[in-house]
């Protein structure tokens, strides 16, 4: 884990604390993608992914069939 200075909000504006930065090795479907990370306590989930994720691998969610589609490629 390394020290991180990147200010980082929740979903209302409230400043998230987080207690370092790292990369995070993830596999969907037998391929590792390195994901740059926040530490944060105390999250309501295991792993969140956001924008930057989504926009880099153009996520496509579809929430009317309840699919979501990764491009890794």
């Amino acid at each position: 884990i390394y020290p991180s200075t990147t200010s980082c909000k929740t979903a209302n504006n409230t400043p998230l604390h987080t207690s370092g930065m790292m990369l995070l090795p993830i596999t969907i479907k037998n391929r590792e993608v390195k994901v740059k990370t926040f530490i944060v306590d105390n999250l309501c989930t295991d792993l969140l992914l956001g924008g930057d994720f989504i926009n880099k691998h153009r996520v496509h969610i579809n929430c009317d069939k309840k699919y979501l589609r990764i491009n890794l490629h």
